[in-house]
């Protein structure tokens, strides 16, 4: 499982989506991201978990673009692979 805290994700509250690029949560490019993620707001504490749901491809289909990832209640979650 990863962990991040929601300060470090842009957030978009008309489509409820948290987003961030790899690099600037400190992973390499083409890391595999699978599994669950943990989101933990730093101020309240509050903590919701994300299940991947899809993986963005490039349009050559070659290169993975991002991982999306949703929460129970239907947040979604975008990691992009930069």
């Amino acid at each position: 499982m990863y962990s991040f805290t929601t300060d470090k994700f842009h957030y978009d509250k008309e489509t409820k989506e948290f987003w961030q690029e790899a690099s600037t949560l400190g992973m390499p490019a083409g890391f595999p991201m699978t599994g669950v993620v943990s989101l933990t707001n730093p101020k309240t504490k509050g903590q919701r978990f994300f299940q991947q749901d899809s993986v963005d491809y490039t349009d050559s289909g070659l290169d993975i673009a991002g991982w999306r990832f949703k929460s129970k209640d239907g947040i979604i979650l975008l990691i992009i692979n930069d």
